[in-house]
């Protein structure tokens, strides 16, 4: 899988550790919803959740605790239990 995409997504252009927040639950969940706004406008968004499943997947660590594709890594594990992935 190629990575071009990472050229053109908006949040290239923000400090990354938005896209890593510290917390759990409902602390994650408020402290994520900055990234998670800008991830809901970026042309991008499926390219870049489907690396970090495809990453996970193959047991890439670094992606089971950001932000990618406009989910979390609960919301992630939770596509994949339900089999979308």
């Amino acid at each position: 899988m190629t990575h071009e995409w990472r050229d053109r997504a908006l949040c290239a252009g923000y400090d990354t550790e938005a896209w890593f927040p510290d917390g759990t639950g409902s602390d994650f969940e408020i402290v994520a919803r900055p990234a998670k706004a800008v991830c809901r406008k970026c042309d991008v968004r499926l390219a870049c959740l489907a690396f970090a499943l495809d990453a996970e997947g193959n047991g890439a660590e670094r992606t089971r605790y950001g932000i990618y594709g406009g989910m979390g890594p609960a919301e992630r594990a939770a596509l994949v239990r339900q089999g979308a992935a």
